[in-house]
C-alpha cells in the first residue's frame, strides 16, 4: 500500500508528527521516524541494530542532518529539524514538500530562496539481512545555481551524522567516555567507534566525504 502526503498535509505539524514510518532489515534492525524526519520518540532513528553479543537492540545512528551550502554568499539551508521542549530547530521541516512510502520512504525537499531553486529527493532503504542503511539523494530539477554577480556558484550537500549508541529503551546524557574521533578508511569510508565493546559504524559515499 502506497502512502503519500502533500506539502499541505506535512505542514500540519501537530498531525504530521504523529505519522510514523518503519523500514526493517529482517534480522531485528530497523529505521524509523516521523514523516517530517523529526524524531519524537526514543525508538526513532535511522539505524537500530540487534546486537546479540551484548543483548538487545541498540540505536547507533539517530539522524543524518543534511544541509545545503553555497560556496559564494556563505548561505546555509538546513533540510532537517530537531524537536526540543517548546521549539523545533532549525527550520528544515519547512522545506519538505512531500513524503511517500511504497517500497521505501521517499522525502522531497525544495529550497527556493536567495536565487536558488533546488528540488532534492531522499530515498531510504534498509539492506535485507544486514545492519546497513542506504541513503540516496537525487537532484530532481536542473536549476542548481546561486546567482551572485551574474556567476553560478557551486552548491554543496553537507551531512552531519548524529550518533546515539544506546539501548533503544534507554536515554543518554552527556558522556565524556564516548570516543568522538572519526577514522578515515579505504575508498573514502569513515569509521566511528564510540565504544570499544560495541560495533563500529562505517559511513561511506560514492562521492568525496569531507
Amino acid at each position: 500500500m502506497k502512502l503519500s502526503f502533500s506539502q499541505d498535509e506535512c505542514g500540519q505539524l501537530s498531525k504530521s508528527l504523529e505519522k510514523e514510518w518503519l523500514e526493517t532489515n529482517g534480522i531485528g534492525g530497523y529505521a524509523s521516524s516521523t514523516i517530517m524526519g523529526i524524531n519524537t520518540r526514543k525508538y526513532h532513528g535511522l539505524l537500530t541494530a540487534a546486537i546479540p553479543e551484548i543483548g538487545g537492540r541498540y540505536l547507533l545512528l539517530s539522524n543524518f542532518e543534511l544541509s545545503i551550502h553555497t560556496e559564494k554568499g556563505n548561505k546555509i539551508y538546513p533540510l532537517f529539524a530537531t524537536k526540543y521542549p517548546g521549539v523545533i530547530h532549525p527550520d528544515g521541516h519547512k522545506r519538505l514538500i512531500s513524503f511517500e512510502q511504497d517500497l521505501t520512504p521517499v522525502t522531497t525537499y525544495l529550497v527556493e530562496e536567495d536565487g536558488i531553486k533546488l528540488l532534492i529527493e531522499q530515498t531510504l532503504m534498509m539492506v535485507k539481512n544486514e545492519n546497513t542503511l542506504l541513503l540516496q539523494y537525487r537532484v530532481v530539477n536542473s536549476l542548481l545555481a546561486h546567482r551572485n554577480g551574474g556567476e553560478n556558484s557551486p552548491i554543496i550537500l553537507r551531512f552531519n551524522p548524529v550518533l546515539a549508541y544506546r539501548n533503544i529503551h534507554h536515554l543518554t546524557r552527556a558522556n565524556h567516555d564516548l570516543n568522538v574521533r572519526s577514522h578515515p578508511e579505504e575508498n573514502g569510508t569513515v569509521k566511528f567507534q564510540p565504544y570499544n565493546q560495541m560495533p563500529a559504524l562505517f559511513i561511506g559515499s560514492n562521492t568525496d566525504i569531507t
